[in-house]
């Protein structure tokens, strides 16, 4: 978990992204950092800048200590391992084919895991959690600090949140 220090310094910190990136829809995702199209030469993609599957890995295994422990974003995952919802392994592997495929690395999302498991839609894997946009916005400072800290550039984060921020009307419960 964050300390509330570094957490208050990286909300305000990811807010102050959020200003400067522009929004978009989900489906600017798969393009994060992967150059787009006719721009005169491709881009590096951000999966491959910082150090690909390793990397995401990492970062998801951040993200998912600090959703779990943090107040505001650890009642949504109660229901993680019971019957009918994922088990915590199909959660983390789609959230790591999810930032794969978001960063320009070599996924589709939505996929099938290695173990065959078929991960969801944004949408169809966010109905019925009754997810507020207090708690959206807490999942995008909290990654957006543990980016910062595996020394992500400010540019790259702002991509992110971004992208993030376009998804948010599939996640949030209306």
């Amino acid at each position: 978990m964050l300390g509330s220090r570094t957490r208050c310094a990286a909300g305000a910190f990811t807010i102050a992204l959020f200003t400067a990136a522009c929004g978009g829809d989900s489906s600017s995702a798969g393009t994060m950092g992967s150059g787009g199209a006719g721009g005169g030469g491709a881009k590096q993609s951000l999966y491959d800048k910082y150090g690909g599957e390793a990397t995401v890995k990492k970062v998801v295994g951040q993200a998912v200590a600090g959703l779990t422990s943090d107040p505001k974003t650890s009642p949504f995952f109660t229901v993680v391992g019971m019957k009918g919802h994922d088990s915590g392994a199909d959660l983390t592997g789609c959230l790591e084919l999810f930032f794969t495929y978001a960063l320009g690395g070599p996924a589709k999302y939505p996929g099938k895991l290695s173990d065959g498991f078929e991960c969801r839609d944004m949408r169809a894997a966010h109905a019925g959690l009754g997810i507020t946009s207090e708690a959206f916005d807490e999942f995008v400072m909290d990654l957006g600090a543990v980016l910062k800290s595996d020394g992500v550039a400010d540019d790259d984060i702002a991509t992110v949140a971004g992208a993030l921020t376009g998804m948010k009307s599939d996640v949030v419960t209306k």
